[in-house]
């Protein structure tokens, strides 16, 4: 656990060494919330969530982002 641990965080060290905003597609799940909280206390991170206009999804993961404390955007897409 330890090895993936020291992986996790340097990748995320990687990525954002650059000193751009980091942009996270989020959908509010376990995995992407891991990776949130690990950017949590990254400058200019935002979370961005694609999802059908009025889909729960987008509901849920603006409430997960909330828990998190990140800026949230839901960005509607049209269906079929």
């Amino acid at each position: 656990m330890e090895r993936l641990d020291v992986a996790f965080l340097r990748a995320i060290d990687h990525c954002t060494s650059v000193g751009g905003p980091v942009g996270v597609l989020f959908s509010g799940g376990v995995d992407s919330a891991i990776l949130a909280w690990a950017l949590r206390d990254r400058p200019r991170t935002t979370l961005f969530t694609l999802g059908t206009a009025g889909a729960t999804d987008l509901g849920s993961a603006e409430s997960a982002a909330r828990i998190v404390g990140l800026p949230w955007q839901g960005i509607p897409v049209d269906g079929p």
